[in-house]
């Protein structure tokens, strides 16, 4: 490919065209999507990270949620709200 400035006037012919023949990857399922992700976490959990760590606030979150049902009126914890989800 040679080396040329971009400009508005070039910009259109160094765009890919996509053929309608390509291969398309269809997604994950959902559910082996949300898996991946807790496994990640929960792996995670094991090293020592600095304090506000991402991958630590989301794991505690998504312990949260999932606890959540398992938590008695004495001993729950303020857990997001979206909406008007009760």
């Amino acid at each position: 490919m040679e080396n040329f400035p971009v400009t508005a006037g070039n910009m259109a012919a160094r765009r890919p065209t996509f053929e309608p023949h390509t291969e398309y990857i269809e997604p994950a399922p959902v559910v082996d999507v949300l898996f991946d992700q807790l496994a990640y976490l929960v792996a995670h959990a094991g090293r020592r990270c600095p304090r506000g760590c991402q991958d630590c606030i989301r794991l505690k979150q998504v312990k949260d949620w999932l606890m959540l049902p398992f938590r008695t009126a004495g001993h729950e914890t303020a857990a997001p709200r979206f909406g008007r989800c009760v």
